[in-house]
């Protein structure tokens, strides 16, 4: 019998990504794991970034952010930029 994981963060995705991993050949995982590799790259240097533009969040204090947190950091940092740039002050 199959016994049922917990629904905690990323459990339910474990069980689909072995299954999905079964059906793929040696070079298709290859590729899949170089997407991830570079999505989760992506996803570090939006963080640092995130982290290094609101000057007074800590790298864990980023990380510990909701999407939808680091997505309202974003835009906020964004338009302050080009408020910045309109003034002409200095922004770095």
């Amino acid at each position: 019998m199959r016994r049922r994981l917990p629904n905690i963060s990323g459990v339910q995705s474990v069980e689909f990504f072995r299954v999905r991993l079964l059906s793929l050949n040696n070079e298709q995982i290859a590729e899949m794991l170089d997407k991830m590799h570079d999505e989760v790259r992506a996803f570090e240097d939006e963080l640092m970034e995130l982290a290094w533009a609101m000057r007074g969040m800590s790298l864990n204090e980023v990380y510990a952010s909701s999407p939808s947190q680091r997505a309202s950091i974003a835009t906020m940092y964004k338009k302050h930029l080009e408020l910045t740039k309109d003034s002409g002050l200095p922004f770095f």
